[in-house]
């Protein structure tokens, strides 16, 4: 009689005043006389349709979209709680790949922690009111969430790019005049940003400029450390020459070296 009552949403069970036990963990534990006591069925609270209409409402901003019309808070209850499970799940593999990897993964772990709370509230009025109180936090954090997922989706490869390419050439970055050195330090930040979105079309060419010069400055300088060292060769050629010298390996090879220089990325060692 009693499980049908609270499947009716005219009865419900609570156990250690926590709301909407399980029918099953709920009958589990009234079996056992020590818990017997903290057991209790109580009737269903009816809640009024101007705070359910507000929680849509909530609802509908936070996420931007629309769950209908309802009259029963049990069954607003459940649909909210399938919605969460629906977002927590949708952003698994987000935080799974960037947590921990990229700065921007922490906005994906801490909107997913807000909605595992969210799922875990049991009692309808207190999530009604939690979601209303917290809407403007939680679609900001949403409209964050689903638009740096949005950037990643289109902009990780050139993410990706510009962090490997300051990773890696960070010290030959130092050898640039002051101009590039400022382009540098906002890539820098950037990249610590947990938020990219809005600097992206701004770094993005700071990078391409600090790529060209530094490709310039690189083959400039490599080109005259080549000239340097062909000069060098020549006169050691032609000392040798006027010495009698003819055995190989009494000085640097020539060609290795030379092959060696063009090779070189790294302007420390080319200077």
């Amino acid at each position: 009689m009693i499980v049908q009552l609270v499947k009716k949403k005219r009865r419900e069970l609570v156990y250690r005043n926590e709301p909407r036990y399980g029918i099953t963990e709920f009958i589990n534990k009234a079996l056992v006389t020590s818990e017997r006591s903290v057991c209790v069925v109580k009737d269903g609270e009816e809640i009024d349709q101007a705070t359910l209409d507000a929680t849509l409402r909530a609802y509908a901003d936070i996420f931007n979209e629309t769950m209908g019309t309802s009259t029963d808070g049990n069954e607003l209850f459940d649909k909210l709680k399938a919605a969460f499970k629906k977002r927590h799940e949708e952003y698994a593999g987000s935080e799974k790949e960037f947590y921990g990897h990229y700065p921007f993964g922490i906005v994906f772990r801490d909107f997913r922690e807000k909605l595992a709370e969210l799922m875990t509230a049991r009692d309808p009025k207190f999530l009604f009111s939690k979601l209303c109180d917290q809407q403007t936090d939680l679609k900001k954090q949403f409209d964050q969430t689903k638009g740096i997922a949005d950037f990643i989706s289109r902009a990780k490869n050139d993410y990706d790019a510009i962090r490997k390419f300051y990773d890696t050439q960070r010290d030959n970055i130092e050898a640039l005049g002051p101009d590039m050195q400022e382009k540098a330090d906002r890539i820098e930040q950037f990249l610590k940003n947990d938020d990219p979105r809005f600097d992206f079309r701004h770094i993005k060419p700071a990078y391409e400029e600090i790529r060209k010069a530094l490709k310039e400055f690189t083959e400039t300088l490599r080109a005259e450390v080549v000239s340097v060292y062909a000069e060098i060769f020549a006169e050691l050629a032609q000392e040798a020459k006027k010495h009698g010298v003819n055995e190989s390996g009494v000085y640097a090879d020539e060609a290795r070296t030379l092959d060696a220089i063009r090779k070189t990325e790294a302007i420390t060692q080319l200077q």
